[in-house]
């Protein structure tokens, strides 16, 4: 007979436990001069110790190696030869080693600090002995009007799809910004940009100089529930929406328009759909077009504010040629005018049975039952209870 014998050699089984972390440890946010720590957890679940086992770190152009701190080890053995640094672990079976990676940052970028283990057993699963860690800094300038999302935030190639996605990975809140050579349309060829989840202060250069857009079927910007966004000096134009809210989001000096919806699941909102908290403030919203809210839908429960603002031109084809509220709604010092609805309220139409407050607001020249029907009221404000107050 014959007998097939497998013979396992001595082995142990290196791996990144758990994915890296990275906080600031002075100087502010992740930018030039600030001290980071890095966290990561490598660890041998055997069944062998492992000998020799050792740490090997690329520390990128733009960083400076600190110290490094590893538990169980009171005075670790660090060899740094150029971006390059080995550290011993002294890994038995089953152990684990907590590490705190202290580095500077000395030039502005992005940067990327590799770490892989190794020991001089074989590995039992080598694929899982690498990690690479991104640090995001506070300012993220996207410096490309293309809407590329393939990882490759070298100069000259972030887009606005990736800075969002950068945003959303680091816990910490971020600028982003516009490089002045980009041109003056960023067209949204991928779709809808990720949801904003944290938060993150956008920046634009004036709603002269950069527009982002020109997809019927895009939903321009997404904030998620609980991120809290600020947007400035941008041109949202040509989407299927111009905007969804679930947080708290500030719009200024921007304008939000010829944005049309036309899916029937979403038929609310063509400027801007508002779920959270809401202020505008010295922005235009015109041209937009929706079956209710051509300008502005506000949910049950939401907050909107409007300072030092124009709505004109915008069409809700059922009700709201601008504005259609079921939430609180504040406004002042604005126009609404040129508004026009088939159905009731040409600026506004309030179904909230609630107080909507208007202070210097002008309401002219808006339309009700703008096909004539006779199935509309209200050309300026239809009200469906007696909360409404108006402050000229």
């Amino acid at each position: 007979a014959t007998v097939n014998v497998s013979i396992v050699p001595p082995s142990a089984d290196l791996h990144f436990s758990s994915p890296a972390l990275v906080d600031v440890v002075s100087g502010g946010p992740a930018s030039v001069g600030a001290q980071l720590r890095l966290s990561l957890s490598p660890e041998n679940l055997g069944p062998l110790a492992a000998t020799n086992a050792q740490l090997h770190l690329r520390i990128p152009a733009g960083l400076v190696f600190d110290d490094i701190f590893v538990s169980g080890i009171s005075d670790p053995h660090v060899q740094i030869t150029g971006d390059q640094v080995t550290v011993d672990l002294e890994m038995v079976q089953v152990s684990a080693r907590d590490i705190e990676l202290l580095v500077t940052i000395v030039e502005a970028g992005f940067w990327t600090v590799d770490a892989s283990l190794s020991a001089d057993e074989p590995d039992l699963q080598p694929g899982n002995n690498d990690q690479a860690v991104l640090i995001i800094p506070e300012t993220l300038v996207v410096d490309t009007d293309s809407d590329a999302d393939n990882g490759d935030f070298t100069a000259g190639d972030l887009s606005l799809r990736e800075a969002f996605r950068l945003s959303n990975e680091d816990a910490a809140p971020n600028t982003i910004m516009f490089d002045r050579t980009i041109g003056t349309v960023i067209p949204l060829t991928n779709g809808d940009l990720p949801d904003l989840l944290g938060a993150v202060t956008i920046t634009g250069p004036g709603v002269q100089d950069l527009e982002v857009g020109g997809n019927p079927s895009a939903t321009i910007f997404h904030i998620g529930s609980g991120a809290e966004v600020e947007i400035s000096g941008l041109t949202l134009r040509g989407g299927s929406r111009g905007l969804v809210n679930y947080g708290q989001l500030v719009v200024r000096d921007s304008r939000i328009v010829e944005n049309t919806t036309t899916s029937v699941s979403e038929i609310a909102g063509g400027g801007i759909q508002n779920f959270g908290t809401l202020t505008i403030q010295r922005s235009t919203l015109a041209d937009n077009m929706a079956q209710v809210g051509g300008a502005l839908y506000a949910h049950g429960g939401a907050s909107t504010t409007i300072i030092d603002s124009t709505l004109s031109g915008n069409i809700g084809t059922e009700d709201g040629g601008a504005i259609y509220t079921v939430g609180e709604l504040t406004i002042v010092n604005s126009t609404l005018s040129g508004n026009s609805t088939n159905g009731d309220g040409g600026a506004i139409a309030d179904f909230t049975g609630e107080t909507i407050q208007l202070t210097n607001v002008t309401v002219a020249d808006n339309r009700a039952d703008a096909d004539g029907d006779g199935t509309g009221a209200g050309g300026g404000i239809w009200a469906s209870g007696t909360g409404t107050v108006l402050h000229n």
